[in-house]
C-alpha cells in the first residue's frame, strides 16, 4: 500500500505536465497578407503553447495595419484550451479580445478583453476544430467549409510560416 501511494505521488506531477501539443506544432505561426484600400497589410497568427499550470493553449490573432498606423492593430484575438488528436487541433475559447471599437474603423490603444457572460464574447467562435499538416517550417491549416469532403476549394487551406 505504501508503495502505491509513493508511486502515485511520483507519477501524478508527471502526468499533469504532459502536453498534447506535438513539438513541431508548438510556437508561433504567421501568415502575412497584402490588404486592400485603407488596410494595406494584414497578419494572421496561430500560437500554440503549454502555460505555467500545464494547460495546452492556442491563440488566433488577426492584425492589420492601415497606412496611418505605426503599429499593427489587433482586430481580434481568441484564446482557448487546446486539444490535439490525429492531425486535428480543437480550440475551446475562454477569452477573446479586440482593439476595435464596435464595427467601426476606430480603435482602442490596447486590447479590450471579454470573457463568458460578456455580450462581446459571444461574437466569436466558442469551439472550432481544424485539420493541420506540418511540412518543415510550414503549417497547413485546412477547413472543409463547403462540406464536400476535401480541402481543394478556394481558401480551405491556409499556409502559415513558423516564426519561433
Amino acid at each position: 500500500m505504501k508503495l502505491l501511494v509513493i508511486l502515485f505521488l511520483l507519477i501524478t506531477p508527471i502526468l499533469h505536465f504532459q502536453t498534447t501539443i506535438p513539438e513541431e506544432l508548438a510556437g508561433t505561426w504567421e501568415l502575412k497578407v497584402p490588404g486592400e484600400g485603407e488596410i494595406p497589410s494584414q497578419i494572421f497568427k496561430w500560437i500554440f503553447f503549454t502555460n505555467e499550470t500545464g494547460n495546452d493553449i492556442a491563440e488566433f490573432h488577426w492584425l492589420f495595419k492601415r497606412t496611418e498606423d505605426k503599429e499593427y492593430i489587433t482586430v481580434f484575438v481568441v484564446k482557448g484550451n487546446l486539444i490535439v488528436e490525429n492531425n486535428v487541433f480543437t480550440l475551446s475559447t475562454f477569452t477573446t479580445g479586440s482593439q476595435q471599437v464596435d464595427a467601426k474603423l476606430e480603435f482602442y490603444e490596447e486590447i479590450k478583453w471579454f470573457s463568458v457572460g460578456d455580450p462581446k464574447f459571444d461574437r466569436y467562435p466558442k469551439q472550432e476544430s481544424h485539420f493541420f499538416r506540418i511540412e518543415g517550417n510550414t503549417l497547413k491549416v485546412q477547413d472543409d467549409f463547403n462540406g464536400d469532403g476535401d480541402f481543394d476549394d478556394k481558401e480551405e487551406t491556409t499556409i502559415y510560416t513558423k516564426i519561433n
